[in-house]
């Protein structure tokens, strides 16, 4: 209470200061003010009335109303004073609706060319080149609208793309997908990329604008019949202005940013002024309070004696009028290189991998000068290094994601954002906090969502770049992994982590928050993992310390979750990490089907089968997905075991009580056993505990398999009817596609199969059982088969080749039908009533004859009335050769046929065993190698080459987007749509590789050792050369030396002879 009232008397004072200071405005300001305040205020008003009437125009800024359609996930149709603003109201809809069919849903072709020609034809007609001012403002007028037209084409389809995590949002994004790809196709049929990038060039900055927007609209979603056009273009032209437009673009764009950035420095200190001010007055205001001065006092004492702070007044004064049209003008600054644009025609270039494009944006070989776009981008990207805020952190992840798309299986880009040194700037991005969910302000989860999107996106460049598995990229993984600040990486992932939990604990849960949160985490440590297959010798950098038992926890999560793969990827074996987000969507008795079913005859034919399953067990795995998702269906599914074992121990207990308690009526021909008096109680309360569970394994059959069912003979007619239904859908002409008829499904169920009848009947005879004091019971002591793999073989020897069977019987049964005929012919004398023999009709005759010659022989059943010695000749002839026939060939084919269905499938178990336990699934590789040179067999198949690890896989592909994908996720998609298996490791594995490699680079070393050696020896024999060298030169010069001495001594005695014998002579003679 006391920080409010001094807070009040702080304001009252301040409030009491503003006014006594004097009029500073001039003579011709104060004039200007009172003679034109009343034209003043009627602008006011009047502005004020033509917003009001532009709103009521143009209506609501929703996409229901400007399009006059119902949509689930209603929003914006336009971004109002940004880049890509569009005119509302119906007047606009209808002009583009005038140059479309179908209500919007397709493109006038005859109409779009008129458009572009439009454009083209005012860029480059010398006609309109001395036009008048006004004639050039009403073209470019025109050519503006053009350009929103065929821009509003797309964007009314493009803004319906329904937002991830929506019901049903993958097969409506692919429907809207599929008719903005139209619309675009026939735009771009137009030479809209030829004729429409020279208009970037323009000298009007609107027209420029709304080229780009156009341009970006026409590569919106990747469109690669677009990107064609692009490539073409470049190509063919040797194009060299469109990359210096978007250069000067980006400079232009530059230069604005650090003009903005110096406006922020001028106003924070204006800010950092106005503080200090207050917090002088507020010191004043204490002292005034203490001595008793009032605040009129204590302001006119500050107005009269200190000049100084009066001044300062005077001076705040001012710099609150102009406070905030300062901070409004922050607010609108213009981005006049449109630099968001031009990132994301950058980026959407280079979607999906086009690789012709990415290497064409960094070199133009065939140009004069060539322009670096991928440098220009971190280029900018430097700028953001120290000054990341939520105000330009969209930009900051457009920059980003562009980086993404020129690196995506670009080795060449790759190397020059590195040697940009980006890893700077991503350890500085990454450090940027998530915002904390006890903030209050109402926006902290908008705040949120682009953190993490930038965050990820930086995760998407670090793994671009440590993709591949080549020595390039091992080298640069290498650099990035002594670069990149791993502490950072560690803790944004455990507040991903952390964030992840939170966001579904909330009141209010954001699933799509927490999802995006998690996939944050796993990134990171797919990322590390990554960096942790090209770690040097001793190394790894995953967990280079200890962990924090929160960290730990974090760690945990994101591990369990996550398996990797191997696959070859232009003639590389890497490795592949990617998240798992429900394993119990895959089910025992799916696996069980795929691993005793899967055609083994041969490696290639393993893998191709298994990819063949693995369609439909994708689809099942995707059921049962969104069958977990129900909380009623979860408890059915998880509840299964207990269902099975429930049901067959009550069935067991019933049966044995039955038993114990059942005792035969006295009335023969009643049916219904004489039981004790607490027989019903005990029967209601079992008896309805087993329908329960009856009923339980039926539902949880029926609903688990419920995609499988077929109806047999009505399907095939209206899956063509729905093919042809989809195939008119599709046409773009009206005509029928040829579509391809759908294979035959490994999994499916028929409604009239015995496993459906049999769930059908478990039901029904349980109920029947109460009122009929357990009759059928008896009947569930055959789920006893259900889950028993012996019981399933023995059940499936004799339905594998029931169709054999049942001609086998059939021809039995028309050779006793001969037989039966010729009994009623001539041996109907034979037939005894009395024994059970009937022969009074055909038919009679026929089943007599089936009982008796199946169960034992004719001849030894029916009777014998002869009347002379042919009689007992003919009979014997019938007896024998029905015996043979019959009895003898007939049941023994059947046995044999069923013998050798029990022994069949027993070989294909043992031989499915024995490659099970002796060859990897996925490489064909004998295990004895991986037990002689890795870590042994099991740990192979269980970590590198699981296969359930490759049907995860391929769910993870399936429900990623086509433009999402990474380099390598796109090159196996392609192939699988191709039907083709060059994507698996065959003969390959990483572990006997690194050991390959392990004893190659010690085999190097051993030799560089060698190598050194004799290098050394050499040189220690060269040293001793020398000195025997330097010895004998030293014994040469010493003999020398010695022979000097020696000759000049000896001539020093001669000379002395001879001056001894000319002596004497003559003294006086000179020494000669």
């Amino acid at each position: 209470n006391e920080i409010e009232v001094e807070e009040r008397a702080l304001n009252k004072f301040h409030t009491e200061s503003f006014e006594m200071r004097p009029d500073i405005r001039s003579d011709a300001m104060k004039a200007y003010n009172h003679e034109f305040f009343e034209e003043e205020d009627v602008n006011d008003k009047l502005n004020q009335f033509v917003v009001n009437f532009q709103t009521a125009y143009e209506g609501p800024n929703t996409i229901s109303h400007q399009l006059s359609i119902p949509i689930a996930h209603d929003g914006e149709y336009a971004e109002r004073g940004q880049d890509e603003d569009l005119p509302l109201g119906r007047e606009f809809q209808d002009f583009v609706n005038c140059f479309t069919l179908k209500h919007g849903s397709e493109a006038n072709g005859r109409h779009i060319q008129k458009l572009v020609d439009q454009l083209y034809i005012y860029m480059h007609s010398p006609e309109f080149r001395d036009l008048s001012t006004s004639e050039r403002l009403a073209y470019n007028q025109l050519s503006i609208k053009c350009l929103q037209v065929l821009r509003a084409m797309i964007h009314n389809w493009a803004i319906q793309v329904p937002p991830e995590g929506s019901q049903g949002q993958k097969s409506a994004e692919e429907r809207v997908m599929k008719k903005v790809s139209r619309i675009q196709d026939t735009i771009n049929k137009a030479k809209a990329t030829r004729k429409l990038i020279p208009l970037l060039s323009h000298p009007n900055d609107d027209i420029a604008r709304e080229t780009l927007a156009l341009l970006a609209s026409l590569l919106f979603g990747g469109n690669r019949q677009v990107q064609a056009s692009f490539e073409e273009y470049f190509l063919g032209t040797r194009e060299e202005q469109f990359f210096h437009d978007l250069r000067l673009r980006m400079q232009r764009s530059a230069v604005a940013m650090r003009e903005r950035r110096a406006l922020l420095a001028q106003h924070q200190a204006k800010v950092e002024r106005a503080k200090k001010l207050a917090e002088t007055l507020r010191v004043r205001t204490t002292a005034g309070k203490a001595s008793g001065a009032t605040f009129a006092q204590a302001a006119a004492e500050m107005a009269s004696g200190d000049v100084e702070l009066q001044e300062r007044l005077e001076e705040d004064a001012k710099a609150e009028e102009a406070e905030d049209a300062s901070a409004e003008k922050l607010e609108k600054f213009r981005d006049d290189g449109y630099i968001e644009l031009v990132l994301r025609i950058l980026g959407f270039l280079c979607d999906g991998q086009q690789r012709a494009i990415q290497n064409y944006l960094r070199e133009q070989p065939d140009n004069i000068k060539t322009v670096n776009l991928v440098a220009e981008t971190v280029e900018y990207l430097h700028l953001f290094q120290n000054n990341l805020d939520e105000g330009n952190m969209d930009i900051v992840t457009q920059l980003l994601q562009t980086l993404v798309e020129y690196t995506g299986g670009n080795m060449e880009n790759q190397a020059v954002i590195f040697d940009m040194q980006v890893i700077t700037d991503i350890n500085l991005l990454l450090r940027f906090e998530l915002p904390s969910p006890k903030d209050k302000r109402p926006d902290w989860q908008d705040r949120l969502d682009k953190v993490i999107r930038l965050k990820d996106t930086i995760m998407n460049l670090l793994s671009n770049m440590v993709e591949m598995s080549d020595e390039a990229t091992q080298k640069l993984a290498r650099q990035i992994g002594d670069t990149i600040h791993l502490d950072t990486l560690h803790n944004a992932m455990l507040l991903a982590f952390k964030f992840g939990h939170r966001l579904r604990k909330m009141d209010e849960p954001r699933v799509d928050l927490s999802d995006a949160s998690f996939t944050l985490g796993f990134k990171i440590l797919h990322f590390c993992k990554r960096l942790d297959d090209f770690k040097p010798a001793g190394r790894k950098w995953t967990r280079h310390h200890p962990l924090s038992e929160e960290e730990k926890t974090a760690w945990d999560y994101f591990n369990d979750n996550t398996m990797s793969i191997e696959v070859m990827h232009e003639d590389v074996l890497q490795r592949v990490y990617f998240r798992v987000e429900d394993q119990r969507s895959l089910r025992e008795e799916v696996k069980e089907q795929l691993k005793w079913g899967v055609n083994r005859d041969s490696p290639a034919d393993k893998i191709r089968d298994f990819v063949s399953w693995s369609e439909d067990i994708r689809t099942d795995m995707e059921y049962q997905k969104q069958l977990r998702a129900h909380w009623l269906a979860a408890v059915f599914m998880n509840g299964s075991h207990v269902w099975y074992y429930g049901l067959l121990l009550v069935t067991m207990f019933l049966n044995v009580f039955m038993l114990a308690t059942w005792e035969a009526p006295f009335d023969l021909f009643q049916v219904l056993p004489e039981v004790p008096s607490y027989y019903n109680t005990v029967l209601y309360i079992f008896g309805g505990l087993h329908l329960f569970f009856a009923l339980s394994v039926a539902i949880t059959f029926f609903i688990s398999n419920l995609p499988n069912f077929v109806l047999p003979g009505f399907t095939e007619y209206f899956r063509a009817e729905k093919l042809k239904q989809l195939a008119l859908e599709q046409s773009q002409d009206g005509e029928p596609e040829v579509v391809v008829a759908e294979e035959e499904h490994y999994n499916q169920i028929s409604w009239f199969g015995l496993t459906s009848i049999y769930h059908i009947l478990l039901v029904v005879l349980s109920a029947l059982s109460l009122p009929y004091k357990g009759y059928f019971y008896c009947f569930h002591l055959l789920h006893v088969v259900v889950n028993n793999d012996l019981l399933a073989r023995v059940l499936q020897s004799v339905t594998r080749n029931g169709r054999s069977l049942l001609w086998v019987s059939v021809l039995g049964f028309v050779i006793i039908y001969i037989y039966s005929v010729a009994s009623f012919a001539l041996l109907r004398i034979s037939f005894d009533r009395n024994e059970g023999l009937f022969c009074e009709t055909l038919g009679q005759c026929v089943l007599t004859n089936v009982k008796n010659g199946l169960l034992s022989t004719l001849g030894d059943v029916i009777g014998t009335h002869f009347y002379s010695f042919k009689g007992p000749g003919i009979r014997i002839l019938f007896d024998l050769s029905f015996f043979i026939i019959i009895t003898t060939i007939g049941l023994n084919i059947i046995f044999g046929i069923i013998v050798d269905t029990f022994s069949e499938l027993r070989d294909e178990k043992w031989r499915a065993q024995s490659d099970m336990g002796s060859v990897c699934f996925i490489c064909g590789i004998l295990s004895y190698e991986f037990e002689k040179r890795g870590k042994g067999f099991k740990h192979h198949v269980k970590h590198d080459h699981n296969m359930w690890a490759y049907l995860f896989f391929f769910i993870h592909l399936f429900s990623k987007d086509d433009n999402d994908m990474t380099a390598t996720e796109h090159y196996i998609m392609t192939k699988m749509k191709e039907k083709e298996i060059d994507f698996f490791p065959l003969n390959q594995a990483l572990c006997l590789a690194s050991k390959e490699d392990e004893s190659k680079e010690q085999l190097d070393e051993l030799k560089t050792m060698v190598q050194r050696l004799l290098d050394r020896v050499e040189k220690e024999e060269a040293t001793e050369r020398r000195k025997i060298f330097h010895r004998e030169q030293e014994q040469w010069e010493r003999k020398a030396s010695q022979a000097f001495r020696t000759s000049v001594s000896f001539g020093q005695e001669t000379a002395s002879l001879l001056a001894s014998q000319l002596s004497p002579h003559g003294e006086d003679d000179e020494n000669p």
